[in-house]
């Protein structure tokens, strides 16, 4: 019983300590284990940080949420390793040799847990913990040892009293925001070259008050021999609009189911793969940006134009050598867009392919290379001909899109972390080479983690498209068309509990395009709530 109790203390500063390691790195993967972690979704948990530490954290925390991961696993010498990792620091040495006493203990290798305890009093600041390390280390000595599985079945029993089949991970926003242009409206007047009569065009920039929420909420269910997690997931995301401006609101929902499976585990050689079949929807209304007005011909309602439902598989393979990581991303996707009768619809075929390599090139920088390559095959929607006309006559849309990523991370000691990637993308339109870009995407993104109850991330993007051959408005005599993209976010979350977390977030985008209808100014506050359980 005294065993049982002190394996709750290392799950409750696991916890703690837990926090403060995605504090420190603020990377999503560390975060998700974290999150995982305190939700009891051990196998997944370990597979994030698998992956934080692929993509170059290599931290005593990291070890340390690692060791607590795999001993609740079962995995006690693996774990006991982890816990000697993790002791190099020495504000956790104590903490982390006391644990590894625990788990070397649960391997039954009773001698080693004692001198661990030992290391554990020596080096304790705590008074109670330095008692807990004394009493164990006089109780390891001369004891019997346990075989592994009676150690594995009685910390079962102590730490699960109610046995359950499954785990389930919850998680909800909501949060309160102002949108200065909902509709991405054009900040001045324009003359419409695409109307043959070139009507002068005042736009109504409007303001309105939303509501952006999110729902999570998944079920994960281990196989026997603890390399297979079978999920089953529901996401929602949405920004809700009031009543006046409710073509503004945009909602995306997916259901999916899949397996995330460890095929060979060594040392520091990992290979792993993750799977899943998804169906989503995606509901927006098609307005006009200049009024927010729903789009019609004639009469007949176009709103829904851009909504659709889709459904898909993919899957990920990854394989880690040293400081080597690399995956291969596959995905097949069939998008079936609402009806509107006036015009072609978007149906669509989707097919993507990409390789990412990492490499770590220090404890704290890690770089990164990617390929990327996808298709959209569309099913009705014409291609536009060199003079930008959209004809029936004309062959469906046929677009091939390939492209390059670099990156680089480097976190400077526990509170900063410093990312930046540039992707350029050429696409390829493969009836007359109308619709050709050439896509230049640099993203900078600086996390700050002063404590470990509080995250500030800023992050910048640029986006600039250039096509060779296409024409603002579709018209000839206005000239090539170009459009360019300046981003800057700032989110900030504070934790008030475990499980309960203030956010807020403030966004801004500038566009400036060669065709009036596509430029706007945008500014966004987000003030709210996230639960997690």
């Amino acid at each position: 019983m005294r065993r049982c109790k002190s394996l709750t203390l290392l799950s409750f500063i696991a916890y703690l300590i837990g926090g403060e390691a995605a504090a420190q790195t603020a990377a999503e993967l560390m975060a998700e284990g974290n999150r995982l972690v305190r939700s009891g979704v051990y196998r997944t948990a370990l597979l994030r940080y698998r992956e934080a530490a692929a993509a170059g954290l290599d931290t005593p925390l990291l070890h340390y949420n690692i060791g607590v991961v795999q001993f609740q696993l079962g995995e006690f010498k693996q774990s006991a390793s982890a816990f000697a990792r993790a002791s190099a620091d020495a504000t956790l040495a104590a903490l982390a040799s006391y644990n590894r006493g625990l788990a070397l203990r649960a391997a039954g290798d009773t001698a080693a847990a004692a001198e661990a305890f030992r290391a554990a009093a020596a080096s304790a600041d705590d008074r109670d913990l330095r008692r807990l390390a004394q009493n164990a280390a006089e109780r390891s000595v001369g004891a019997e040892p346990l075989p592994p599985s009676a150690a594995r079945s009685n910390l079962e029993r102590s730490a699960e009293p109610d046995a359950r089949v499954g785990e389930l991970l919850l998680s909800a926003s909501a949060r309160f925001g102002q949108d200065d242009n909902p509709y991405r409206t054009p900040a001045d007047p324009y003359v419409d070259a695409a109307d043959p009569t070139q009507p002068l065009v005042t736009p109504v920039v409007h303001s309105a008050a939303f509501m952006p929420a999110e729902l999570h909420a998944a079920y994960a269910l281990g196989n026997e021999s603890g390399d297979t997690e079978f999920l089953f997931r529901y996401d929602m995301d949405g920004a809700f609009y009031d009543e006046e401006f409710s073509n503004a609101t945009e909602v995306d929902q997916r259901v999916s189911m899949g397996a995330d499976i460890v095929l060979g585990e060594r040392e520091r050689r990992r290979r792993a793969v993750e799977t899943s079949f998804y169906v989503s929807s995606h509901r927006e209304t098609n307005f006009d940006p200049d009024d927010g007005l729903a789009r019609d011909i004639d009469g007949e309602d176009l709103a829904d134009r851009f909504s659709y439902r889709a459904s898909g598989v993919e899957g990920r393979f990854t394989h880690t050598l040293g400081r080597v990581t690399w995956a291969l991303d596959l995905q097949l996707e069939r998008d079936e867009y609402d009806r509107t009768e006036p015009v072609a619809n978007f149906d669509h075929d989707f097919f993507y392919t990409g390789v990412d390599i990492d490499y770590a090139l220090r404890d704290v920088t890690t770089l990164r290379f990617g390929v990327r390559q996808y298709r959209a095959l569309y099913d009705d929607r014409p291609a536009r001909d060199r003079t930008g006309a959209l004809l029936d006559t004309n062959p469906a849309q046929r677009y091939d899109h390939r492209g390059v990523l670099v990156g680089v991370s480097r976190r400077f000691g526990r509170a900063i972390e410093l990312e930046a990637d540039y992707l350029k993308l050429e696409r390829i339109d493969e009836f007359v080479g109308y619709y050709d870009y050439m896509l230049d995407v640099l993203r900078i993104r600086a996390s700050f983690a002063p404590s470990p109850r509080f995250d500030l991330a800023l992050s910048a993007l640029a986006r600039s498209y250039d096509y060779p051959r296409a024409f603002a408005f579709h018209a000839p005599a206005a000239g090539p068309r170009e459009l360019e993209e300046l981003g800057v976010k700032l989110e900030a979350e504070f934790r008030i509990t475990r499980r309960l977390a203030l956010v807020a977030e403030l966004d801004s985008a500038d566009v400036t395009s060669t065709d009036a209808r596509a430029e706007y100014v945008r500014a966004r506050s987000m003030l709210g709530i996230e639960w997690r359980r």
